[in-house]
């Protein structure tokens, strides 16, 4: 009897969650233009030095899709290296002003991009203020426009594979790890996530209104010597995307957990590999998008916590080390589960998240809603290499303690578990 009551109460759990809570729902999209030459300056690639921007390859942008259903979020992504929680922080408290939804409901992260604006304060080429607050500007201009967007829409989410990254720490036999950086030879080498996710929007006649997807690869197609500015391959998928479908959809990415991975064709001259990577990634988008079966009911849940994350005292401290704490998110649409994380998070702590978590999709959204450098697991650290030894001097930030990165994970599955 016990049994059958507890069948009963989730089996009515269920039915509220499907049939009361979710509601139709409505989406809204935006682009605004991030006038990257205003920056004067590259971001990313130590190497470059003072290398001083050409003009621009493609379009660098803020793009944003807000989501409306039971409650309202709003999803902004950044053509930009990265950005610190306190310009995402001030973002976030405008748009929660203006929009009246609070910050748990607003995730803001950013590709990653090599090729982009100079945009933090601590790296060694400092972004300019006037240009900081441009960024601000053009993120909540972003998040107005999409929710005055707003349309009735249909969503779907699916997932697949492709193959275009390794592992770019090699292990020597001595248990020590150096960095190969290229690997065009495509020799297996270490753990890697070859998942693509994607959730698909469409209007009520079925014409493709947007696709998010979700990959996580370093994007470094391009280098240190071309001087155009770029979004790299998620801006060459994102242009696929588009041309391919009718009824001018919207195509968004977000970097899943590549803390260690890197495109089999890294720090090119010549933008051939960066539109043939694009290409491939886009057109698997495309594929999962198709076979997606869709509802226009949908139940949005959020949650959000900030960990302390210790720092190591054996290294120069460029920035107050204590206390750093940092904002760990979920958003929930449906069975799928996005899960911001505010750095670059290596794939094994990405994939032991993506394991443990109850839904059925589960996306680590890294350089979200803060930044505090490579995200390693605790072996990493004896191991060494570049992403443990010297990567947060170019970050201009404190180094990292062993345990910072099971300590992002466990927030994260804990917040996965307890999304009601």
């Amino acid at each position: 009897m016990i049994v059958l009551r507890s069948t009963i109460i989730v089996i009515v759990l269920g039915l509220l969650c499907q049939g009361v809570l979710a509601e139709p729902l409505k989406v809204g999209t935006a682009q605004v233009d991030l006038e990257p030459m205003r920056a004067g300056a590259f971001a990313g690639y130590a190497s470059r030095g003072e290398t001083v921007p050409q003009g621009i390859h493609d379009p660098l942008e803020v793009r944003a899709i807000a989501l409306e259903a039971n409650t309202r979020v709003l999803i902004i992504v950044c053509d930009l290296l990265a950005l610190d929680g306190k310009l995402i922080s001030t973002a976030k408290a405008k748009l929660q002003r203006r929009l009246g939804i609070p910050s748990a409901n607003i995730l803001i992260s950013c590709i990653h991009t090599h090729g982009g604006p100079a945009c933090l304060q601590t790296t060694p080429v400092e972004a300019p203020p006037a240009y900081r607050e441009l960024i601000q500007q053009k993120i909540i201009e972003a998040g107005m426009r999409a929710f005055a967007a707003m349309q009735p829409a249909f969503f779907g989410f699916g997932a697949g594979r492709v193959d275009l990254s390794y592992n770019r720490r090699v292990e020597s036999e001595e248990g020590k790890v150096t960095n190969k950086w290229s690997n065009p030879e495509r020799t297996p080498l270490g753990p890697v996530d070859p998942e693509v996710l994607v959730a698909s929007f469409a209007r009520p006649d079925a014409t493709p209104l947007a696709i998010l997807f979700n990959y996580a690869c370093h994007p470094v197609v391009m280098g240190p010597q071309h001087p155009l500015f770029t979004a790299d391959y998620p801006g060459a998928a994102r242009s696929w995307i588009e041309q391919s479908l009718d009824a001018t959809p919207f195509a968004l990415m977000t970097l899943g957990a590549c803390g260690d991975l890197n495109p089999y064709v890294c720090g090119q001259n010549d933008f051939s590999e960066m539109e043939t990577m694009g290409r491939s990634l886009g057109t698997e988008v495309l594929n999962i998008a198709r076979r997606t079966k869709s509802t226009k009911d949908v139940f949005i849940r959020t949650a959000a916590t900030t960990v302390t994350l210790p720092t190591r005292s054996d290294t120069r401290q460029t920035t107050p080390a204590s206390p750093f704490r940092v904002p760990i998110q979920v958003i929930a649409i449906n069975d799928l589960a996005l899960v911001g994380i505010p750095g670059e998070l290596f794939v094994e702590l990405g994939q032991e998240i993506k394991r443990a978590s109850p839904f059925q999709s589960t996306w680590v959204v890294t350089m979200a809603n803060d930044v505090v450098g490579y995200i390693p697991p605790r072996t990493a650290f004896a191991e060494g290499g570049y992403e443990v030894e010297s990567s947060f001097k170019y970050y201009g930030l404190p180094a990292l303690a062993p345990g910072s990165g099971e300590t992002i994970r466990d927030a994260a599955i804990t917040l996965l578990t307890q999304v009601p």
